[in-house]
């Protein structure tokens, strides 16, 4: 049942907020809140543990920090390479820095409990190491669909980015200069992947 609750929630919530607050829409970057900085800052800012979660089942464990830009550490990749290299051995490549997804956020509304915002990065990029051969994906969400909210009496997170695709390239064997596609992973309907955040452990 949560697994249909929590994409509906968000999204009603998120409408519900852009309706009340359509004169304060913001148009601009994350520096542009219509809430007074102190309030945010004080509030939604800091570093979250966070569970990741596919039709309402734990799929990983990350971290998620919020500060000038909110960043989540990591994607599922063990969850994400049986979707896309089932029964293979993948190396990430790269250090813990390209692994992260920078989200920026733009805040979309708020009211006395939430602050609303939607998920602007809508892809994510990995490379890896498969048997020796360099590949990269590309994981893209639903752009009219991937958002977050904060909650500001239980203090955490909870956002939903559904994936309808995953590009796979080869970095080595390059067409024209750029990375060839070799094979695209569609989810119709879209896969909704979730994520909440479990406790706060620094402000």
């Amino acid at each position: 049942m949560m697994k249909k609750i929590l994409p509906a929630l968000l999204c009603a919530a998120l409408l519900a907020s852009c309706l009340k607050n359509d004169d304060d829409s913001l148009n601009g970057s994350a520096d542009d809140y219509s809430v007074p900085r102190a309030e945010t800052e004080r509030e939604y800012n800091g570093e979250f543990t966070l569970d990741w979660k596919v039709d309402g089942k734990s799929v990983g464990v990350s971290m998620l920090q919020v500060m000038v830009t909110a960043n989540i550490l990591a994607l599922p990749h063990d969850w994400l390479h049986q979707q896309i290299f089932p029964g293979q051995q993948v190396t990430l490549l790269g250090d813990d820095i390209t692994q992260i997804w920078a989200m920026h956020l733009m805040m979309t509304g708020y009211s006395d409990e939430n602050c609303y915002f939607k998920i602007q990065n809508t892809a994510y990029e990995q490379s890896v190491d498969i048997g020796g051969q360099m590949l990269s994906y590309k994981v893209c969400f639903a752009p009219e669909r991937s958002t977050t909210l904060y909650n500001k009496t239980t203090d955490s997170w909870t956002g939903i980015a559904p994936i309808d695709s995953i590009v796979v390239s080869d970095e080595v064997n390059r067409t024209n200069h750029h990375a060839t596609v070799i094979s695209v992973k569609r989810f119709s309907p879209a896969l909704n992947l979730s994520f909440s955040t479990t406790s706060r452990t620094r402000k």
